[in-house]
């Protein structure tokens, strides 16, 4: 069974795509195939043979009945750009390259643009192949169901084709359950007119994104609905359900509201959608985006401008299932080429020191997630990771928490994170984020498991105080701490955390970036100082890599910390060096003050 994805739009007339009752006697009928059972015509795609789901009312079972002597005509056409101006309906663009050009986001936020579209009902004679205009009042006021989908591997065709290799399958199929974009519209005189805006694109200096647009649209004669009646539609890269029942939800709220809101409701195992070469049917459904399949259309969809960084990994299309409401995108790899990942936004790492790390890849994106081309200059992004993770590579700086990318094109960076080293008996979370001018704009939270840890040097010594308050957000925690550092560790030019972590979860953690702690006239002492926080770092005066920690933190709020702690582990980082302890925890009589040493 396949995930059910949810579509939500402003008008009931969703249903327009999926009605299978009452055919009224309308001229976009005429010469079409007749159902001898109803005396109504038979909903068909264009092209393609007769294809009913059987008793059963589903597709891909022994009951189906298809008929290749019985063939769908052209009832509609879609048209992009506004170019139908009545008379004999235009060809559609001749390729993805003389398409309209369409800036991915459809004005949201004013990140995208939009591109105007006819659905334009046809009386299916030819001459011409596309059949000419029925520009009558017959269908006024049905609606129509506008739908865009995206070539995502750049084959030239939405679905699958007859030469698909199995390792593209999955991909091709893929593509047709994503829609790109969708849009309502109202018929009137023969024409359903309106704009289309599209979420997803491609880097235009990477040639951007081919987009298919199809439509269909409801024929019944009771309104408000118009659901009676049998639905006609351009080429579609799949057979939907035909039973309106099966697919339409929602709770039930009383009379048909005409401008309220209706699920449609799709089950990707409730849609036909065979695969390649069908002893029966061929290849029907693959949509190619060369201009000959008359009855859609075509955009050319470049992403939005840059206004950060996003994570994904690289599909194994070995391994890929394609699934309903899954999202691929087109990215770019080192060599400029088309590689396709999908977004992640969860991984999970051992605490077990250096090895067992992971991999993900960062890359210029828009507002909707779609990997873009840089701005003129290029696009400076910090990653960023708290006390839990270190970044491996790239390592430019020598600062395992933070890194600077500088990207001059839309290619990927492979970055390549991996736990800090520390010992833990429970699991911990952590986060790699991207931020550009100060602003997080993608992040992948890592699951730490337990694990021995690895790569720590031990505290000499250790001590913190817990101590609550009566007023909730008083709290304030003290740390001490004395350790061997390298030669190497500098407070005044890396950066330095503080985490505390508790049986059940963190219980504070700060993170002070690079230069924020200022060396005094003898570059023995390190300090910071803010309303809340005073953390000092001194070095012996006898042996300078013996170091002095104090931390003294106030206005916290630690209830999520139980008085009984138990033990308390203790984490401090200064560039790369990280100093790790677990101390035992005692409580005062009050419960007010938990105590934790060696």
């Amino acid at each position: 069974m396949g995930r059910r994805a949810i579509f939500r739009t402003g008008l009931v007339a969703l249903l327009a795509t999926a009605c299978s009752h009452v055919a009224a006697a309308q001229p976009v009928f005429n010469g079409d195939p007749i159902d001898p059972a109803t005396g109504k015509a038979y909903m068909l795609l264009p092209g393609v043979p007769l294809v009913y789901p059987g008793p059963d009312g589903r597709y891909g079972t022994a009951d189906d009945v298809i008929d290749t002597s019985i063939t769908g005509d052209i009832d509609v056409v879609l048209r992009t750009g506004g170019t139908f101006a009545g008379g004999a309906i235009p060809p559609p663009a001749a390729g993805v390259a003389a398409a309209p050009i369409i800036i991915a986001g459809g004005l949201n936020g004013k990140a995208g643009t939009q591109v105007p579209f006819q659905m334009i009902l046809s009386d299916g004679q030819s001459p011409p192949a596309v059949g000419s205009p029925l520009l009558g009042p017959d269908l006024d006021a049905r609606r129509a169901l506008i739908t865009a989908y995206a070539d995502l591997d750049g084959d030239g065709f939405i679905g699958p084709t007859a030469t698909a290799s199995p390792a593209d399958l999955e991909v091709e199929r893929q593509e047709a359950f994503t829609f790109a974009g969708r849009a309502m519209a109202e018929i009137q005189n023969g024409v359903a007119s309106g704009k289309l805006g599209v979420a997803m694109g491609a880097p235009a200096s990477a040639g951007g994104l081919g987009i298919v647009v199809c439509a269909g649209a409801v024929t019944g004669p009771t309104p408000n609905l118009y659901a009676d009646g049998p639905w006609v539609a351009t080429s579609l890269p799949y057979m939907i359900p035909l039973d309106q029942a099966k697919i339409v939800g929602g709770e039930p709220t009383g009379p048909i509201d005409p401008i309220g809101l209706v699920d449609l409701e799709l089950e990707q195992s409730s849609l036909f959608l065979p695969a390649p070469n069908h002893p029966q049917l061929g290849t029907p459904y693959a949509i190619p985006l060369d201009g000959s399949n008359v009855t859609v259309d075509l955009l050319h969809s470049n992403s939005g401008a840059a206004v950060g960084a996003d994570f994904a990994r690289p599909i194994d299309r070995a391994t890929f299932v394609a699934q309903w409401g899954r999202l691929i995108r087109a990215a770019v790899n080192a060599n400029r080429q088309r590689d396709l990942v999908e977004s992640v936004d969860a991984l999970s790492l051992p605490a077990d020191g250096p090895g067992n790390s992971q991999t993900v890849l960062v890359y210029p994106a828009d507002l909707f997630g779609n990997p873009t081309d840089p701005p003129a200059g290029g696009l400076v992004i910090t990653l960023q990771v708290g006390p839990a993770l270190s970044i491996v590579a790239p390592d430019t700086d020598g600062d395992p928490r933070s890194e600077t990318i500088v990207f001059d094109s839309p290619a990927y960076v492979a970055v390549t994170v991996d736990d800090a080293g520390v010992p833990r008996t429970t699991s911990a979370t952590d986060r790699l984020v991207a931020v550009h001018d100060g602003v997080p704009t993608g992040r992948v939270t890592f699951m730490i498991t337990a694990g021995p840890g690895g790569g720590t040097i031990a505290p000499q010594a250790a001590m913190t105080r817990l101590h609550r308050a009566l007023r909730p957000g008083h709290d304030r925690i003290q740390v001490n701490t004395s350790v061997d550092a390298s030669a190497a560790t500098d407070p005044a030019t890396q950066s330095v955390s503080v985490a505390l972590d508790g049986p059940t979860g963190s219980i504070y953690t700060r993170v002070f970036p690079a230069g924020t702690f200022k060396a005094s006239a003898n570059g023995r002492t390190f300090m910071f100082k803010d309303r809340t926080t005073r953390m000092s770092i001194r070095r012996g005066a006898a042996n300078p890599q013996a170091l002095s920690i104090k931390l003294r933190a106030r206005r916290l709020d630690l209830s999520a910390a139980p008085p009984s702690l138990g033990a308390l582990s203790v984490v401090v980082e200064i560039g790369s060096a990280t100093f790790h302890s677990t101390l035992t925890c005692t409580e005062s009589p009050s419960a007010m003050l938990t105590r934790c040493g060696p």
